[in-house]
């Protein structure tokens, strides 16, 4: 993601807009009942506004990658996958993790994203 898109996202967090405020809600429920959900399905239940609602969407997921990796939690957006990659994430989710070094270059990206979602659902089965 580039510096524009970086500033854009931490704006648009800054702002407390409710679309982000219910992608939150909706990635800890997810992440709570052990599930990943579509981005298409995120996006529609967040009622992320058009136009370009994925890439609004796409944007925020990275600037939570890049918060969350700065607080050593486990990625929140790891519950987010596209349908069309086997309920994987999309390449961009990757990218950014080897880019940020939370990725080696050397591993599988099914193995690395069990390794996101297990992180992640453990960190919300705690009390």
């Amino acid at each position: 993601m580039n510096n524009r898109n970086s500033t854009q996202a931490e704006m648009m967090k800054e702002s407390g807009t409710s679309w982000q405020n219910h992608v939150d809600n909706i990635l800890f429920y997810a992440a709570r009942e052990r599930r990943c959900i579509s981005y298409a399905d995120l996006a529609r239940q967040a009622q992320i506004p058009a136009p370009h609602t994925i890439h609004k969407l796409t944007e925020y997921l990275e600037y939570l990658i890049k918060e969350d990796a700065r607080a050593l939690r486990p990625l929140r957006a790891s519950v987010a996958v596209s349908k069309v990659r086997q309920g994987l994430p999309a390449n961009g989710f990757f990218m950014l993790c080897a880019e940020i070094g939370l990725m080696p270059p050397d591993m599988d990206r099914q193995q690395f994203h069990l390794d996101c979602l297990n992180a992640l659902f453990e960190a919300n089965s705690r009390p």
